[in-house]
């Protein structure tokens, strides 16, 4: 995939909008997941976003998993002042 005109750089933290499914682990990743990105593809846009998960069982125990995401599933996360804002 082209990476010329993607809109968000790599390590912008993401706000997940919906519920998915983690592709390397296959782990639940519940909707208001922070994420970090750590690869864009330009045609069509999307964003691969790893995502440190604690576990339900265990609160000091993190698992990791990553998931290709679309700009409508998540919302750019401003770490400034811990705001986030939708992509247009």
């Amino acid at each position: 995939m082209d990476n010329l005109e993607v809109k968000i750089k790599l390590c912008t933290l993401v706000k997940l909008l919906e519920e998915t499914i983690g592709e390397a682990n296959h782990f639940s990743i519940p909707k208001g997941s922070i994420g970090c990105i750590v690869e864009s593809y330009a045609n069509p846009e999307a964003h691969q976003v790893d995502f440190d998960l604690f576990e339900a069982d265990d609160p000091y125990k993190i698992s990791n998993d990553t998931a290709l995401l679309y700009p409508h599933q998540f919302e750019v996360v401003d770490k400034n002042n811990l705001q986030s804002q939708t992509l247009q």
